[in-house]
């Protein structure tokens, strides 16, 4: 696993998945070209190592690291070729194995340290993202560290920072994160709030900030989870918080009481500019420490899919599996909210319905958790549909479903204010929409189905296997095993055997009274009598 950024780095670069950007590239709107570029190409580009950016030599900037599932699997010392659906599961299971963190003399990152009038927060290429957006954001792939005021319980959370001057940021929080009840106590305190940021540290620690994890959890332990080592930490040199020794950027102050200025409007995970300018809390830079020639660590927002889509998709499919475990809920098999979707906004459910009305409990426990607060649309599909698959699931919303039964609006529910669609007097507020896409399990039993739902039209799978043998054989060229010529033989035969069985039930399925036959002529051919 990696130590720090830099090794993640070159092993991007082993893989051919890295491409170093040595022309002069501008921080002011052109950063963000360069990575959109490669969002957009099929199949998506490279991450990004910018080492010429106007105006800042010796400083570079890094992007698009995990913005495929690629690199994803490789950021978690995974085969690269794994599945979206193995990556997900195999996040969970480490996350279910918290590894605490160490405490280390010293690190990297205090390899330089600004403190007073040396603090400048312009110091480092912290891009300008979006034209629209209201200022130049540093933190936008990073952790903001913070420990409830109270009880001491430690935080690392995900929120983005907008430059106001060389020492100060605004920090984007909703008053229900867990940043935003820190601050909230100490600010009942009349006291400032301590933070630290850090910025650049090994992908695990910003991976776990962006998770979606339940109150009381430690985000350092999480990011040691997915290492499978503990993050090596050290003391902050102005205040009493920790932070990874292999950042490459560490930003050390307070979150001051009663003080709020203008932040955004920021270029959104929902792929608009669609919040309103907000009056944030200040982050007030005390301290700055800093790696020699330092890599900032960023991301590009915007319309979807970008890499901060592909993060949310993974970290929140997984979460899901464990909530619903934790909650005890019965009958789920896989989660998966579409980067596409905007990750947050979408959610399709794989699972066994077990009785008549499972479905909607599963739902309603999703988009009433923490994970799905801002889920606007959830589906739910069965078994046999794979929830990855988009034109599986389709296929399942067209031919499973009826608008008047299966589909329940959810009016006045929670939602962020960046979906544009929500109302302009209420930018809280969203319908959430459930779709039961499932078979129903109280549908009337149908003798000429043999079951309450019409069968799949699907050859047998005992013809697929036989089709599979013969393609390698015929189409491929290759010669089969023995064992292979074995089972093609048992295959043939027991198709010989299956022949009978078949035929027996299609007879009985073309069986009909004359009163059935006088009803279905009717229906085929409507006439008036």
């Amino acid at each position: 696993m990696y130590e720090d950024l830099r090794s993640f780095i070159e092993k991007l670069e082993d893989e051919g998945e890295l491409l170093r950007v040595r022309c002069e590239v501008d921080w002011r709107y052109e950063v963000s070209g360069w990575i959109r570029r490669c969002y957009d190409m099929k199949p998506r580009g490279p991450a990004l190592l910018f080492e010429n950016i106007k105006d800042y030599a010796g400083y570079s900037l890094f992007a698009n690291g995990v913005g495929t599932y690629r690199r994803f699997a490789l950021a978690l010392g995974m085969r690269p070729d794994s599945s979206l659906r193995d990556i997900i599961l195999e996040f969970k299971r480490r996350c279910e194995n918290p590894v605490e963190p160490i405490l280390v003399s010293s690190g990297p990152c205090k390899e330089n340290i600004l403190t007073g009038d040396k603090v400048n927060l312009l110091k480092f290429p912290v891009p300008y993202w979006h034209p629209r957006d209201g200022g130049r954001y540093i933190g936008t792939w990073h952790g903001v560290v913070s420990k409830d005021p109270e009880t001491g319980e430690r935080n690392i959370g995900m929120y983005r920072m907008m430059v106001v001057d060389e020492t100060r940021t605004c920090i984007g929080f909703l008053p229900f994160s867990h940043l935003g009840i820190h601050y909230a106590k100490a600010e009942e305190m009349g006291k400032p709030l301590p933070v630290a940021v850090t910025i650049g540290a090994e992908e695990y620690v910003p991976i776990a900030a962006a998770t979606p994890f339940p109150a009381g959890v430690d985000e350092y332990k999480m990011a040691g989870a997915l290492k499978k080592a503990p993050i090596k930490l050290v003391k902050c040199e102005t205040i009493d918080l920790e932070v990874p020794a292999s950042s490459e950027i560490v930003l050390e102050g307070e979150l001051l009481p009663k003080e709020r200025l203008e932040e955004g409007p920021f270029g959104e995970h929902t792929g608009y500019h669609g919040g309103p300018v907000r009056m944030r809390p200040i982050f007030k830079v005390k301290c700055i420490t800093f790696r020699s020639n330092p890599i900032l660590r960023g991301t590009y927002l915007g319309k979807p899919t970008d890499e901060n889509n592909i993060l949310t998709q993974i970290t929140n499919s997984a979460e899901a599996l464990r909530m619903f475990e934790t909650y005890g809920i019965k009958g789920v098999k896989a989660v998966n909210c579409p980067a596409f979707g905007a990750a947050w906004l979408s959610a399709i459910i794989q699972m066994k319905p077990y009785y008549v009305g499972h479905t909607w409990d599963v739902a309603h426990t999703f988009i009433g958790s923490n994970l799905g607060r801002h889920c606007k649309i959830t589906i739910l599909v069965d078994e046999d549909i794979d929830p990855f698959d988009i034109e599986q699931v389709w296929w399942a919303l067209t031919t499973r479903t009826q608008g008047s039964r299966d589909i329940e609006v959810l009016r006045f529910q929670r939602t962020s204010r960046s979906d544009p669609s929500a109302p302009r007097d209420a930018p809280e507020i969203t319908d959430k929409v459930i779709i039961d896409a499932t078979k129903k399990l109280d549908y009337p039993y149908v003798p000429a189905y043999g079951s309450t739902w019409a069968p799949v039209a699907y050859p047998p799978e005992e013809i697929m296997k036989i089709v599979e043998l013969r393609w390698k054989s015929e189409v491929e060229g290759k010669k089969l095993t023995e064992e292979e010529v074995e089972q093609l033989q048992q295959l043939n035969k027991k198709l010989k055997e299956l022949e009978s069985e078949w035929e027996e039930k299609r007879q009985s399925l073309r069986k009909m009274s004359e009163e059935e036959r006088e009803k279905e002529k009717h229906r085929s051919y409507p006439r008036r009598t």
